[in-house]
């Protein structure tokens, strides 16, 4: 007969899985953004923060623009990071 003890070692388990998932995805977040720096938009739209590597962004002044008619897929892999960072900035459409 099982015990109730292995079912909650395997709870724990999974929990610290999905706990080191979200961690990794934030840890992404930070490195693939500058988290500190001015927001980016495009066509009237908040897109999040500023990538790192912002090749097509043209600063106009404490606003990212984005060229490309595309959104970078950057900001569409981080788009739920992209919008709590948008609403702790006040951002938020």
């Amino acid at each position: 007969m099982k015990d109730g003890n292995s079912k909650f070692k395997w709870m724990k388990a999974w929990a610290w899985v999905v706990a080191s998932a979200f961690g990794i995805y934030f840890l992404a977040f930070i490195c693939a953004f500058e988290v500190l720096d001015y927001p980016s938009r495009m066509q009237g739209d908040w897109l999040g923060p500023t990538p790192r590597q912002h090749d097509k962004a043209i600063d106009i002044g404490k606003v990212y623009h984005w060229e490309d008619a595309d959104v970078p897929a950057v900001f569409t892999v981080f788009r739920p990071l992209c919008k709590a960072w948008l609403a702790v900035n006040g951002l938020a459409d």
